[in-house]
């Protein structure tokens, strides 16, 4: 006992061991654990294990199983994959369809009373919108993307409609002069026929990447709609979005 040697606890194995007057006696035990610590460590219990033993859990006042090392094995090292640049308009398309599904999320989220969750996918809609409108407002004085037209969209607001090599965006504008509007046809949102979308993770990094030095500049958004009486929401929850079944305003309009 001096020397440190005790005898075995039922959720204890391995160490060094004596046996004196046929008592096993063990120093420096290692001490078999449940799943979760093993997870923790990187490590997961094999298939169809049995427990090694069990501990009682104080804290819990029940018990749980403990395994040892040799009853498991080591996770696999989930392989990080860096972002990579990709053409901003195709990574400007992916975050826009992105912006969609989180509207309908949030719609969703809400109707269930899932407020923390609708709130998150609404702010991470706000924040691709707000990519999209300076993202956009560049891509126009460099010349990618050229106004080809409006479109009148619910509520009575209008958007513009910007194409260039092959896509097809809208954004909020005032109601244009008369004279100045053209009829157009087509998708509002398009990509280029067969053209492949980008990952989430390469669409933010690259349209975050293109911003990174540029300027913030003022843009274009809609007067916001009164609110729904007793529903404490605004029917406009999208001010940057628009409804599918939307009229193109017409020549002379």
């Amino acid at each position: 006992m001096a020397a440190g040697f005790r005898e075995r606890k039922d959720y204890e194995y391995g160490g060094e061991e004596i046996t004196i007057k046929d008592k096993l006696l063990v120093k420096n035990p290692r001490v078999a654990v449940s799943e979760t610590a093993w997870r923790k460590q990187g490590r997961a219990v094999k298939p169809g294990e049995t427990p090694h033993a069990e501990r009682y859990a104080h804290s819990h006042s029940q018990y749980y199983d403990v395994y040892r090392e040799d009853q498991t094995r080591e996770l696999q090292k989930k392989r990080i994959v860096e972002p990579i640049l990709v053409d901003v308009l195709a990574a400007l398309f992916t975050l826009n369809r992105k912006a969609k599904r989180l509207r309908d999320n949030a719609a969703a989220y809400y109707n269930s009373e899932s407020h923390g969750l609708a709130g998150h996918a609404k702010n991470e809609k706000t924040r691709i919108y707000g990519l999209k409108s300076q993202a956009l407002q560049y891509l126009i004085a460099e010349g990618r993307l050229v106004l080809v037209g409006y479109h009148r969209v619910a509520g009575g607001n209008c958007a513009e409609i910007l194409e260039g090599e092959g896509y097809c965006f809208h954004r909020p504008c005032a109601p244009p002069a008369d004279g100045e509007v053209k009829s157009i046809k087509g998708e509002i949102e398009a990509k280029p026929k067969g053209a492949n979308e980008p990952r989430i993770k390469d669409a933010y990094f690259t349209v975050e990447a293109y911003l990174k030095d540029k300027r913030k500049v003022d843009v274009y958004e809609w007067p916001r709609r009164q609110r729904d009486v007793g529903s404490g929401r605004s029917r406009d929850d999208d001010p940057d979005d628009f409804d599918a079944s939307s009229v193109p305003i017409n020549d002379g309009e």
